[in-house]
């Protein structure tokens, strides 16, 4: 496994090993929209896998590419990005973010912490943070677009 992606590869594992353990799903209105994991940025973003759902966080459109072919480049919704220079482009990027000094960050070191934890019983709090970090985004994108950037 690629050292790089190792952070990815421990966030997805986390989050299939204990959203699913959540019984009733399907009936509890505190944890619908539970989400699949983006297979770039590994967080709960999609509604399903390989619906062209794009991520919220890191804005990789999901057309079905994963692990077993993430080197290849398809072009189609995510131009010449292959999954494994998108992964990389977004760890970068989110490194840099993490540095700074802002809630954000401060919400990516924590997400960090909790899944390094490997708490099921930080699943709430965790899926908290997601939402509010994928809020945090969307305003950012909407705020880019408003101004023509």
């Amino acid at each position: 496994m690629n050292q790089e992606l190792k952070q990815l590869h421990k966030r997805r594992d986390f989050f299939n090993r204990n959203l699913p353990k959540l019984e009733g799903a399907d009936r509890r209105n505190d944890i619908k929209n539970l989400g699949n994991t983006c297979p770039s940025c590994g967080y709960p973003t999609l509604d399903e896998r390989n619906a062209w759902d794009i991520c919220s966080i890191c804005f990789w459109e999901d057309d079905g590419q994963d692990d077993q072919d993430a080197d290849k480049v398809y072009g189609g919704p995510n131009s010449d990005y292959s999954l494994t220079a998108h992964r990389l482009e977004w760890k970068e990027n989110l490194e840099e973010l993490k540095k700074e000094s802002s809630v954000i960050s401060e919400q990516f070191r924590r997400l960090d912490e909790l899944i390094e934890r490997d708490q099921e019983s930080d699943i709430y709090e965790i899926m908290n943070l997601v939402e509010k970090v994928s809020e945090w985004f969307d305003g950012e994108r909407k705020n880019a677009l408003q101004h023509g950037v």
